[in-house]
């Protein structure tokens, strides 16, 4: 911080009481001042703190050339006061000099030591109010975040320490075995992780249950046409990014082995602007329908669209490399993925977008309160509705299945029901989720 903000500290001091002056001032001689404090205010070390280590494995990987870092470090945060309704810390820097900084800077610079000064300090002295909260907030979710990184290099690297507890070499460390997963189960039947295991389980049971399950996810996702298959040999241009794709395994309720493709979304890096939020339809939304229903004398039907996501094209750039599941003829082909595959952190936002824009094709528009609420007039003067769910929809109208026939012109639908008690149970378990 410059000399402009020490010379404003300064004249900031001149106008303080004299007496005021001799407790709060901020000459370099006064080293009796951290003593002359109340208890309440007594000075936060952040060499003492056990974190104090992440700034010394920053510091080893920002040497310079030169072998030397610049620049003044925080050495104590010794008071604060509140000056103009502004709230000011008195610093320690290692130069040995002592100025009052206020928060909003410290902030930038030196979060870390800010909020444990203020967790540990500021929190208590004062009372309550918006502007403590909004503050405190802040300091304990910057703690928290400091402390998962501290963990993670903890784990990534080994830290030499001199006998001051300074870091003196950084090693990348061999990290710990990882320890044997233990088979998964459900409804007595053992779950495979991965392909080989499930092909093993195939081969114990002596049938073609898991490899079925395979073929007939990896069938229906070729013949929607979601991926562009190239030879291994191919090189894609420097805005396509790599991913991999893996299958995750469950048993149905009726015993029925299920595969799911899915990407790795967290591999793939988020281009700036690009949306990923996919709204649902509100519970309360649909009560109100079903008042409506009931005075308006409608009838309802239930459906699930099938593979829904993969009916939209993503609007990423991801590739992978074949892997066993796709046969081997394919094994090892690069895959571009064409569709919103599972996954991919932008699927659940193009198929949003690509449902709404049938349900447009069909003549509805989103109502106003709630835009996952459909609704469109019919020939008698009255209304039809339909409330979506990601990829579950509930029709109210006359004739329902007339909607329901041009759904299925789209889609493929499963599940369909005059009242499926599934549908109503997946958002209520969905929106308690949101909602803990």
């Amino acid at each position: 911080m410059g000399d402009s903000e020490s010379n404003m500290a300064a004249s900031v001091e001149i106008r303080e009481d004299s007496s005021s002056e001799e407790d709060q001032g901020v000459s370099d001689d006064d080293d009796s001042m951290a003593d002359e404090m109340p208890s309440g205010y007594a000075s936060f070390d952040p060499r003492e703190d056990p974190f104090h280590q992440a700034y010394e494995v920053n510091n080893e990987f920002d040497i310079e050339a030169s072998g030397e870092v610049s620049g003044d470090k925080v050495v104590q945060i010794v008071h604060h006061r509140k000056t103009l309704g502004q709230l000011h810390l008195q610093v320690l820097w290692t130069s040995g000099e002592r100025t009052w900084e206020t928060v909003r800077e410290m902030k930038e610079d030196f979060p870390y030591e800010t909020a444990r000064y203020i967790i540990d300090k500021y929190k208590s002295d004062h009372s309550k109010g918006e502007d403590r909260d909004r503050l405190y907030q802040w300091a304990r979710k910057t703690v928290r975040d400091v402390e998962r990184t501290v963990r993670r290099l903890g784990r990534l690297y080994d830290l030499a320490l001199d006998e001051s507890g300074h870091v003196i070499k950084v090693r990348r460390s061999g990290g710990s075995k990882k320890k044997k997963q233990q088979a998964r189960w459900k409804f007595g039947v053992k779950v495979p992780r991965t392909v080989k295991e499930a092909l093993a389980f195939d081969k114990e049971n002596k049938n073609t249950l898991w490899w079925e399950a395979i073929q007939k996810e990896m069938k229906a996702l070729v013949d929607m046409e979601v991926f562009e298959f190239h030879d291994d040999t191919t090189k894609l241009d420097e805005t396509f990014q790599e991913t991999k794709l893996w299958l995750i395994f469950d048993i149905k309720t009726d015993l029925r082995r299920k595969a799911r493709l899915v990407a790795g979304g967290n591999l793939v890096e988020l281009l700036e602007g690009v949306a990923v939020y996919s709204s649902t339809v509100k519970q309360i939304s649909v009560r109100l329908l079903q008042v409506i229903a009931h005075r308006a004398k409608l009838k309802t039907l239930t459906g699930d669209v099938g593979n829904a996501y993969v009916n939209a094209f993503t609007s990423e750039k991801v590739y992978a490399v074949a892997g066993p599941e796709f046969g081997p003829k394919l094994e090892g082909k690069i895959v571009v993925i064409r569709k919103a595959l599972y996954g991919l952190v932008t699927s659940a936002e193009r198929w949003h977008q690509h449902f709404a824009d049938t349900l447009r094709s069909f003549g509805f528009i989103p109502t106003k309160y709630d835009r996952d609420v459909w609704i469109r007039p019919d020939c008698n003067g009255c209304y039809e509705y339909i409330c979506i769910h990601v990829d579950d929809f509930r029709i109210f109208a006359k004739d329902p299945q007339k909607i329901m026939d041009q759904l299925q012109s789209k889609y493929t639908i499963k599940n369909i029901g005059v009242d499926n008690c599934f549908w109503e149970e997946n958002i209520k378990s969905r929106q308690k989720v949101w909602l803990a």
